[in-house]
């Protein structure tokens, strides 16, 4: 071997003198730095021993996805297969040789990429075409570095802090390491099975649900409805309907008239094509929202169903959000609610930047920096969160106190959806005080019903805090009211609720056509 030779098989290679195989945490990653110029030290070598920068290129090309190729124009997006200028040992030390020398540890095999005209698998929609001419200057890419689908590299242990991008030395798969994330808490394997292009759309079928007359009323005592609003309370009242908030509970009751268990109906759903596998338990609720088509019958009866679908993905470097989309239907085939939650995956995101929404989301308006129009202030009791999950939320972090502080919420919490029935509660008595009251005790010939209601969930709430929601008036047309609102633990000064956004419609009492065809 030549002297330039032999100094750029040194500068290619990681040996163990220089720490590669000293300390598990370093053996754990190997770091592909791109490294400009050293790509210019590594030509001006290859020149002087003979070799063509082409040729240098080839063999310092690699594909985002993890495969290092003989040419920079025919890019395999197959994770984890290597040409014979670059094998991973099974210790994770890296040897890259101009002369096609091969080793390999026992875990891992190396394939030799030859052949141009070998069918390849779809590459990613976020990929640019591939260059076309092997003595094109490679360029970068990489979606937390740069742009495009081949860069010039050194190999080069890093600490994890200087690591936006490498690969696991057990399975070859490339992980993203979030910035700010030095420990790598965050940081993800990137699954080569992730498509959320599959995921947004995906129908995920639908649900039985069914409901009567005590379950209507053991929600409205449970958001705190009170002794005066009777026509949510008493079901021999005249005026007697259901709160209009009411259908966010039937994905988790369905059509049981028992208790259920929780992780019985959050494990029954099916996996989501394109979706990654991720911890349960890192999931929290982000956002929820209902729109109300037609009110509803005081029993269902049989025939009723929540239509399910995926109709958001946002793939974010703090964590993964999907949002589901929930149709409530008739046996008629009649739409009576759609409902929209958002899950939101803690450290889940998966370093793609995908964001996709198939439905048109309410509006999320900023509270005005002027007073609010009104304010209502409730205080919660103590049993709040256990008659709350008698409406079919049985998640033991709302009872179970010794479970609470294990999973670090000091206790048990109220459930994020009863602080929503009491926030549209507060909006509905902002627009009509006497709402709920019977009709015969106001003389009123019209009633506000709530047409639109969303919020966004900020901070948990314990069972006996005091509620305070503040409510602005923000436009008024066509009889309808649109409204903005926070809700905050007075005791704290904590915004439990924010985003908020409300549309109600007045409408006359003896409006009997809201009724018809249920």
């Amino acid at each position: 071997m030549t002297a330039p030779l032999k100094r750029l098989e040194q500068r290619l290679s990681v040996g163990r003198t220089g720490g590669a195989t000293t300390s598990p945490s370093r053996r754990q990653h190997l770091l592909l730095v791109p490294q400009p110029t050293y790509a210019e030290r590594f030509n001006r070598l290859g020149t002087s021993a003979g070799l063509t920068s082409c040729t240098t290129a080839k063999a310092l090309s690699f594909s985002l996805y993890g495969q290092v190729t003989d040419k920079p124009s025919e890019p395999s997006h197959r994770p984890g297969s290597m040409s014979s200028s670059t094998v991973l040992g099974r210790r994770g030390g890296l040897s890259a040789s101009l002369l096609g020398r091969i080793s390999a540890g026992r875990r891992f095999s190396t394939r030799r990429t030859l052949d141009s005209a070998r069918p390849q698998p779809a590459s990613s929609p976020h990929l640019p075409p591939a260059t076309s001419a092997c003595s094109r200057t490679p360029t970068s890419y990489n979606p937390l570095l740069s742009s495009s689908p081949f860069t010039t590299t050194s190999s080069l242990l890093a600490p994890a802090r200087f690591r936006p991008f490498s690969y696991s030395a057990r399975t070859l798969q490339p992980i993203v390491h979030i910035p700010g994330d030095p420990k790598n808490i965050m940081s993800k394997p990137v699954n080569a099975n992730v498509d959320f292009d599959k995921t947004v759309g995906h129908d995920a079928g639908t649900q039985p649900v069914a409901w009567n007359r005590r379950d209507l009323l053991t929600y409205a005592v449970s958001i705190g409805v009170g002794p005066e609003d009777l026509d949510y309370a008493y079901e021999r009242e005249a005026g007697f309907r259901a709160f209009p908030t009411y259908p966010v509970v039937l994905a988790l009751k369905g059509t049981s008239q028992d208790t259920t268990v929780f992780s019985e109906m959050v494990s029954s759903r099916a996996a989501v094509p394109g979706f990654p596998s991720l911890d349960l338990n890192t999931v929290v609720h982000g956002e929820q929202s209902i729109e109300i088509h037609a009110p509803l019958p005081l029993v269902s009866g049989e025939g009723w169903k929540l239509e399910k679908r995926i109709s958001a993905v946002h793939d974010r470097p703090n964590g993964l959000v999907m949002e589901t989309e929930m149709r409530l239907v008739s046996p008629v085939g009649r739409n009576h609610a759609t409902i929209i939650g958002s899950s939101f995956y803690r450290g889940g995101g998966q370093g793609t930047g995908f964001s996709k929404a198939l439905s048109k989301r309410l509006p999320q308006p900023k509270a005005p920096s002027r007073e609010p129009d009104f304010v209502l202030a409730e205080k919660t009791t103590l049993q709040q969160a256990m008659l709350y999950r008698l409406s079919g939320d049985y998640n033991p972090i709302h009872i179970d106190g010794g479970l609470g502080k294990k999973v670090g919420l000091g206790g048990t919490i109220l459930h994020g959806l009863c602080s929503f029935g009491f926030a549209a509660r507060a909006v509905l008595k902002a627009v009509d005080p006497n709402d709920g009251v019977p009709a015969n005790l106001t003389n009123s010939s019209a009633r506000h019903e709530l047409e639109a209601f969303a919020v966004r969930f900020t901070s948990p709430v314990k069972p006996g805090d005091e509620l305070e929601t503040k409510v602005w008036i923000i436009g008024t047309k066509d009889g309808k009211t649109e409204i903005a609102f926070e809700q905050f633990v007075k005791a704290t000064g904590k915004k439990s609720l924010g985003a908020g956004y409300a549309r109600v419609v007045k409408i006359p009492n003896n409006d009997a056509a809201r009724f018809a065809k249920l």
